[in-house]
C-alpha cells in the first residue's frame, strides 16, 4: 500500500497542471456523489424504520407504510404480454442482438421494445381495501427471469428462475409483481370521500382517442411497433386498449365510489416504494449499500487530499 501511495504522489508531482486539476476534479466529484448517495440510503433506511405500519381503515391521511395482499380491481384480469402471467404489475423488455462487426458501436443488444403495466391494483390489510396506482413507483418483483429465443415474440417462458444462459438472437426480460403476494407499500395516503359521480366510459374513450391523434407523432411513438408510420388495424386495437385503462383509472382516481383509498406517489421527494420483500430486509440492504457509498467516497476523497498533499498544496 506505501508503494501505491508513494507512486501516486509522484504522479502527482509530475503530472501538468491541466491533468493534474481534471483528475483532482473527477476525484473530488466522486467522492461528493459517493458521499451524497450514501447519506440518502441512510435516510431512507431511517425513514422506512421510523415510519409504523398502519391499517388501512385506521390510516392517518398522508405518508404511510401499509402491509397487504395484492388483488385485482373488478374488470379484466392483468396479464403480463410475455408469458401471459396473471399479476398486479408487470414489465418488460425485448432485445435483439446485432451480430455486425463492421463497427463496434454496433456491437451487442439493442432494445427493440420495453413497456410496463400502469394498471391500478388493490392492497388488502384484512380491514379495508386500497387502491394502489403504481405510476412512479419502485417496485421489487417477485418474479424477474430473463431467457433467450429465435423470435420476437417468446415461443416458450421458463417454468421458474431465471434462464440467465440461452441462445438466440432475442433475449426477453420480464419483471413481475405476483397476484395474491404480501406486498410492502410506503407512500401517500388519501381517502376520497366524494359525491358519487357519474361518467360515460365510451365518450371518454372517444374524447381521449382523438386527442391522442391530434399529436400523430406521440402516438407513432408510442403504438408503431412496426415502424411503418401508419397505425395497423392490430396496433389500433393497443391504442384503444390503452386508452380504456387510462380512462378506467381516471374515473377511479376520481373517486367514483366515496371512501376510497388511494396510494399513490407522494407529491415531494420521498421515496414511493412497492415490495414483497420484508422491509426489516430492504433496511438492511440499504444500510449495505451506505456503508459501501460512504467507504467510496471517503476512499475518493482521502485520495484528492493525497494528490493536493503531494503537490505542496497541504502540508
Amino acid at each position: 500500500m506505501s508503494d501505491f501511495f508513494r507512486s501516486t504522489a509522484e504522479w502527482a508531482r509530475m503530472a501538468q497542471n491541466g491533468e493534474f486539476i481534471f483528475v483532482c476534479v473527477l476525484f473530488s466529484l466522486g467522492a461528493f456523489i459517493g458521499i451524497g448517495l450514501a447519506f440518502n440510503r441512510l435516510k431512507r433506511a431511517r425513514m422506512m424504520q421510523d415510519t409504523p405500519t398502519s391499517r388501512i381503515r385506521s390510516a392517518s391521511q398522508g405518508f404511510v407504510e401499509l402491509r397487504g395482499h395484492a388483488r385485482t380491481l373488478p374488470g379484466p384480469d392483468i396479464i403480463s404480454p410475455l408469458s401471459q402471467t396473471r399479476c398486479v404489475w408487470w414489465s418488460y423488455t425485448i432485445q435483439e442482438k446485432n451480430n455486425r462487426r463492421s463497427s463496434s458501436n454496433n456491437k451487442g443488444w439493442k432494445t427493440i421494445e420495453s413497456e410496463q403495466s400502469d394498471d391500478l391494483f388493490l392492497l388488502n390489510d384484512g380491514t379495508a381495501e386500497c387502491v394502489v396506482d403504481p405510476d412512479g413507483a419502485e417496485i421489487t418483483p417477485s418474479l424477474h427471469r430473463r431467457w433467450y429465443g429465435s423470435t420476437m415474440r417468446p415461443s416458450r417462458v421458463p417454468k421458474s428462475g431465471t434462464a440467465w444462459i440461452g441462445f438466440g438472437n432475442y433475449r426477453y426480460t420480464e419483471k413481475i409483481l405476483g397476484l395474491g403476494e404480501l406486498v410492502y407499500a410506503l407512500g401517500f395516503f388519501r381517502t376520497e370521500n366524494n359525491q358519487v359521480a357519474r361518467y360515460n366510459e365510451d365518450l371518454d374513450v372517444k374524447e381521449l382517442l382523438s386527442k391522442w391523434k391530434a399529436d400523430k407523432r406521440e402516438l407513432l411513438k408510442r403504438f408503431d411497433l412496426n415502424d411503418d408510420g401508419e397505425i395497423d388495424l392490430d396496433e389500433w386495437e393497443k391504442v384503444r386498449s390503452a386508452a380504456l385503462i387510462q380512462v378506467r383509472k381516471m374515473h377511479l382516481e376520481q373517486s367514483i365510489d366515496p371512501d376510497i383509498h388511494v396510494l399513490s406517489r407522494p407529491a415531494d421527494r420521498r421515496p414511493y416504494i412497492l415490495s414483497p420483500k420484508d422491509p426489516d430486509v430492504l433496511v438492511k440492504k440499504l444500510r449495505t449499500h451506505f456503508l459501501v457509498s460512504l467507504s467510496i467516497g471517503l476512499a475518493l476523497a482521502y485520495m484528492t487530499f493525497h494528490f493536493l498533499q503531494s503537490r505542496g498544496i497541504f502540508y
